[in-house]
């Protein structure tokens, strides 16, 4: 049957992204002595937000409370923290943005030429403010263009919609929402689970290497 519909995620496929570069960031804004660099290194920092970035992807809490959590746990394990050392909010969401790598400038047309062939979609694990920097960053890059989201049909968030990938349950809502028939539609994402779950319930998946242009994409 022939693809009508194509539904992309968004980091690691339309924008490269490199989660190190936030942990990194975040390792550098940690209050504390020397004796605390363990507490504070990135693989332990990872390990620390995993629950607090599942959380706020999931859109269970604010950004406000988001940069609350952040400052605490940067703080964990330190004997005292001067106030002048706490980081301020613009610090945090800069750290917190430092994983998103510019906009590629050869897939800007690529979602004219594709939005003219199929119906599309996004379907990302993603949160308010990885959004809005997504955003600005596309207008700031492409003056004039609309809104990258805007050249979705829509745009299915894990945080408004209080579902991440690869729960079951985020792919059905789609298909329903937008009335698509998975046998007419390839989904496109760069993580094994995701794409595993997206064929069980009978979509064409294709599973694209992190960082790759889309420009390989044969479709």
């Amino acid at each position: 049957m022939t693809i009508k519909n194509l539904i992309f995620d968004l980091g690691g496929v339309w924008l490269p992204i490199d989660e190190k570069r936030t942990l990194a960031a975040f390792a550098a804004l940690a209050t504390g002595d020397a004796a605390a660099q363990n507490a504070t290194s990135p693989m332990a920092l990872a390990a620390r937000l995993q629950p607090t970035v599942l959380a706020y992807e999931l859109g269970q809490i604010n950004d406000a409370t988001l940069l609350a959590r952040l400052r605490n746990a940067l703080a964990a394990g330190t004997a005292k923290a001067a106030t002048t050392d706490v980081p301020s909010d613009q610090a945090l969401i800069q750290a917190w943005n430092a994983m998103l790598l510019p906009f590629p400038e050869a897939h800007r047309p690529l979602l004219d030429a594709y939005g003219q062939r199929y119906r599309l979609f996004l379907l990302s694990n993603t949160n308010a403010l990885h959004i809005r920097c997504v955003e600005q960053d596309f207008q700031s890059r492409f003056p004039g263009c609309k809104p990258f989201l805007q050249h979705f049909e829509k745009a299915y968030l894990s945080h408004e919609l209080h579902l991440r990938k690869p729960q079951p349950e985020i792919y059905t809502h789609v298909l329903h929402d937008a009335s698509l028939i998975p046998a007419e539609t390839l989904f496109i994402d760069d993580r094994v689970e995701n794409i595993a779950a997206a064929a069980v319930l009978g979509l064409h998946t294709r599973l694209h290497p992190a960082g790759a242009p889309l420009t390989d994409l044969p479709l």
